[in-house]
């Protein structure tokens, strides 16, 4: 238990002393900073600031004797442990030995002290400040460090002897003595080791898997707890640690060891601070994922005042650094209110840069999860179309790696997203096989009915987040549609029947015939009387052996309801008001968002969704419901598709009339990474989209003016009869205070 009113000395007052200052203010403690005064931005946050330089230790000495500190500490810094160990020492405060600090900061006299004491590390030799070295016998590639640096300041990897002089210059010129240490380059996995000691017994708090650049920096852009390798590698890895711990005689504070592991499961000691692991490792990512306050642990142990580790957390953390490397994840920040998972994040620069040192990153996000957040996902996208266009913009915007298929032709997304295969939807097998060479995390697309069965055949072979593909079969059976929600009590039934064309029976005139397992408006129709069926099932061709379905006409106000679901829960999140040219065809003509509704129609269509999805077992992604409305207030269901509303209703007129963004939330519910917290999903604008054709050739002139609600558009004058939803001559899509009326 740390007593108020106690004083700690912190060596340094940089952003990386910033957590352990704020933790002094939480606990009571009385924080005293030293370091210089530029960069020094916890000088306002700390109780007392001394502007003295971190390495003045004499001079800081003086000043913690006058202060009568009742301990000192540092984290995140090789240097200032330096200090750190030399006044407690000096006062008779709790510190490692000052004999040995030189040892636990300088990367050569490490290496040696390894070596005496049979800890595995890479083959090593130093650089002088004459420029002198012996490689004899050493193996290319190398590392070529400072010797006294952190923050892979000053780190590089010479893959030749035509290099190397470049890089030992750089390193020495980044040396605080003018030294560096040539080490053989151990190819292998990296990952760092969270340890506290008090007394000389050691505690290992975590063990954290890094990724790095690579070559030739290897400067740091993720850090992940706990780590995801196997436990007897673990075991040995703590071990390792341990002994290496007491090779450098660090007997008190938090200690970071960073460790490689090559793949034949050889451990190497690259090196040990005796200091808390930086990037948040200590200050951050231990107590996220374990629950133990490390901080806290800190400050305990320079007070002599320590408790051995309790464990009240089992999760994932982690931290995902922006750089030019890494600017897929600058949406995620910006947007990261919309990630429950991320517990902070921030852009320091808006300059994005291509790293050298840890100092050239421009921003970061902390996430803690049930497991370990994928920051660049991989997302399978059935079909490249015009339909699908707005879906792969929305992916790539989101930082998502974005994989399509489709035919070339035809394939206008082709160019946008990450990577192309022309690959036939109807090729599933072919598919799933790329999409597991891939490792995708989730399969979807849009407004299409064929590619959403495509898109749950491949999803649920590869146990990704989908409906059963069975269930979506079903649901494009518009007679088991009918069958399965004909008990409902929120909707109201029409006189159906089901047959071949030659056999089929219609039960009341006017009557809608279409097939059963068609998509759209294909071979939909309006017969008033026999007469006109027995024509037209001269003229109308279906599949072979294909049935159709037969549905009382009914007279009144057309809907769609755009919903999300996801395991099983719905969301309504918005009511479209339909306009089409009526019958033979029933072609759209218009949509308007939101519905002129009143709050109880509203309400009522609502619950019938709900009640629709559920009875035909509907779990995952977007659903694009028609209804009609009577005058009397009956709800008819008159289509069912599991997918979202093309006509741009889904893509383009839902964002602009509500604070939902539909499209990315198709994509995140693919992920199984949907948030329904903002739900219900509020109305802020009008939207809509009129269609041009022969029959609408009276908006032609409204096309040809520049109206300032309108957003979007595209027409030709060459006007034709349309027959169906695909041979229209235009659109011009708006958003307003109010319904646009034309």
């Amino acid at each position: 238990m740390v007593k108020a009113n106690r004083k700690l000395a912190i060596i340094g007052a940089s952003y990386l002393q910033q957590p352990l200052v704020e933790k002094c203010k939480e606990l009571g403690v009385y924080s005293i900073c030293f370091a210089w005064e530029e960069g020094a931005v916890c000088k306002d946050l700390c109780d007392k600031f001394y502007p003295i330089s971190t390495v003045d230790k004499d001079a800081i000495l003086k000043v913690c004797q006058e202060e009568k500190i009742d301990g000192i500490t540092s984290i995140a810094s090789d240097v200032a442990t330096l200090t750190v160990n030399y006044v407690a020492e000096k006062m008779g405060l709790v510190g490692n030995p000052d004999e040995f600090s030189v040892t636990a900061t300088n990367k050569y006299l490490m290496r040696q002290c390894f070596m005496e004491h049979d800890v595995p590390s890479p083959k090593f030799t130093l650089v002088d400040d004459e420029d002198h070295y012996q490689i004899t016998g050493f193996k290319f590639p190398l590392i070529v460090k400072p010797t006294d640096r952190s923050g892979s300041r000053g780190v590089e990897k010479v893959l030749d002897p035509v290099q190397l002089e470049e890089a030992i210059n750089r390193a020495r010129k980044e040396s605080f003595e003018h030294k560096a240490v040539i080490e053989e380059f151990v190819t292998g996995r990296e990952i760092s080791v969270e340890s506290i000691s008090y007394q000389g017994k050691h505690y290992i708090l975590q063990i954290t898997d890094k990724v790095t650049t690579g070559s030739p920096f290897f400067v740091e852009l993720e850090h992940h707890q706990p780590s995801s390798l196997p436990e007897d590698v673990k075991q040995r890895v703590r071990e390792i640690v341990l002994c290496a711990l007491n090779a450098l005689h660090i007997k008190f504070g938090a200690s970071h060891s960073e460790l490689k592991i090559t793949e034949d499961d050889d451990i190497r000691v690259i090196e040990i601070g005796a200091r808390m692991g930086g990037d948040f490792i200590g200050s951050d990512l231990v107590k996220l994922s374990t629950g133990y306050d490390f901080l806290k642990g800190v400050i305990d142990v320079a007070f002599g005042e320590f408790d051995e580790p309790k464990f009240t957390e089992n999760k994932c953390s982690g931290v995902y650094f922006l750089c030019e490397e890494t600017k897929h994840i600058l949406p995620i920040i910006q947007n990261s209110k919309n990630y429950p998972e991320i517990v902070r994040a921030e852009v320091t620069d808006t300059v994005l840069r291509k790293i050298e040192q840890s100092a050239d990153r421009s921003g970061y996000f902390i996430y803690q999860a049930d497991e370990k957040i994928k920051c660049k996902f991989k997302l399978a996208i059935m079909g490249a179309g015009k339909w699908q266009l707005p879906l792969c913009q929305k992916a790539k915007e989101m930082g998502i790696e974005t994989h399509a298929f489709a035919f070339e032709e035809g394939a206008v997304a082709k160019d946008v997203v990450d990577y192309f295969y022309p690959i036939s939807l109807a090729d599933k097998e072919k598919i799933v096989e790329k999409c597991r060479e891939i490792g995708v995390d989730g399969v979807v697309t849009c407004a299409s009915d064929f590619a959403t069965e495509v898109s749950c055949w491949v999803a649920e072979q590869m146990g990704l987040t989908t409906n059963s593909y069975r269930t979506v079969l079903n649901i494009h059976n518009k007679s088991w549609v009918r069958e399965r929600t004909k008990m409902l009590a929120s909707i109201s039934q029409p006189l159906t029947n089901t047959g071949s064309l030659k056999s089929l029976r219609i039960p009341v005139f006017p009557s809608i015939v279409k097939p059963v397992h068609g998509y759209g408006k294909r071979g939909v129709w309006l017969v008033k009387n026999q007469d006109e069926f027995e024509k037209l099932k001269k003229t109308i061709e279906y599949n072979k052996d294909e049935d159709a379905l037969s549905e009382q006409f009914i007279i009144g106000k057309e809907y769609s309801v755009e919903s999300l679901s996801f395991h099983g829960h719905h969301y309504v999140v918005q009511i479209t008001e339909k306009i089409s040219d009526g019958a033979p065809h029933f072609v759209e003509l218009g949509h308007h968002q939101p519905a002129d509704i009143t709050v109880s129609l509203r309400e009522k269509m609502s619950n019938a969704i709900v009640d629709i999805l559920n009875a035909v077992g509907y779990t995952n992604g977007a659903s694009h419901i028609e209804l009609k409305v009577t005058d009397a207030g009956e709800i008819y269901l008159i289509d069912l598709n599991p997918r979202g509303g093309g006509d741009y209703i889904s893509t383009h007129l839902i964002p602009l009339s509500t604070n939902c963004d539909y499209t990315k939330e198709i994509i995140n519910i693919a992920l199984d990474r949907y948030d329904p917290s903002a739900y219900p999903y509020k109305n802020t604008a009008y939207s809509g989209v009129y269609f041009l054709t022969k029959q609408t050739a009276y908006l032609l002139p409204f096309f040809e003016q520049e109206i300032p609600c309108v957003i979007q558009k595209e027409y030709t004058k060459n006007l034709s009869e349309s027959t169906t939803n695909n041979d229209r001559n235009g659109y011009m899509i708006y958003q307003d205070s109010k319904k646009l009326t034309l």
